[in-house]
């Protein structure tokens, strides 16, 4: 509640307005995220992210909707993910042992329990929410009960080194329910990856746990 509260108030102090073109109401609008450039490889072919980091409307995006809650990036950022998904969800099946008629399932990367209740929400559920809601065919199943955080770790983005930051990290994520991902094709969505070790380790976790294949792939890197 005291948090809906302080969103509800920076909206009202900083009205939320289009990073590219200041156009009101949305974070950034859909015509200037067809300019935002595509993010760059990375070096690792388990994981691949939509669009660069360092432009500056997909940063102010992200961070609206990861420490203001706007909804309106998720939306956005749903779309892409949702349609990228759709794209090449041929090749995210062939090259795995899943059965040809298993459904994709995707999951968020998770927050700790003291993480989600200081934000009240995670954004990565927010993305694939939106990316569920699309989904009216049923072409890929969503869950957010099958990976789970078990230890508390600092913010990634606080920590600089690499070799600090696969440490910081490592061994961190579990999965639930491993019968819902034996031999199936899982992909982990996160908002921002940098390094990359948060999808690696949630990747590690969820093939000790028999899926077939598991991928990640974030917004922006």
């Amino acid at each position: 509640m005291i948090m809906r509260v302080w969103y509800a108030f920076l909206d009202l102090l900083f009205p939320i307005r289009c990073a590219a073109c200041g156009v009101g109401g949305r974070a950034l609008c859909q015509k200037c995220l067809e300019k935002a450039p595509s993010a760059a490889e990375t070096g690792s072919a388990s994981i691949s992210a939509l669009y660069r980091y360092e432009y500056p409307p997909i940063k102010k995006a992200l961070w609206a909707l990861k420490y203001r809650n706007n909804r309106t990036p998720a939306e956005i950022f749903g779309t892409s993910l949702y349609e990228h998904l759709l794209e090449h969800a041929y090749e995210l099946t062939t090259f795995s042992r899943a059965p040809k008629d298993a459904a994709v399932i995707i999951v968020p990367i998770p927050l700790s329990k003291k993480r989600l209740r200081e934000r009240g929400f995670n954004q990565s559920e927010k993305i694939i929410e939106e990316c569920k809601r699309l989904d009216k065919n049923k072409s890929f199943l969503f869950a957010n009960d099958i990976l789970c955080k078990t230890k508390e770790t600092a913010p990634q983005a606080s920590t600089k080194d690499r070799p600090e930051r696969l440490k910081n990290i490592r061994g961190c994520f579990a999965v639930a329910n491993p019968e819902k991902v034996k031999n199936k094709v899982v992909i982990v969505v996160d908002d921002i990856t940098t390094t990359g070790a948060t999808l690696r380790e949630a990747i590690t976790a969820l093939e000790h746990a028999g899926a077939a294949r598991a991928i990640g792939i974030a917004i922006a890197h």
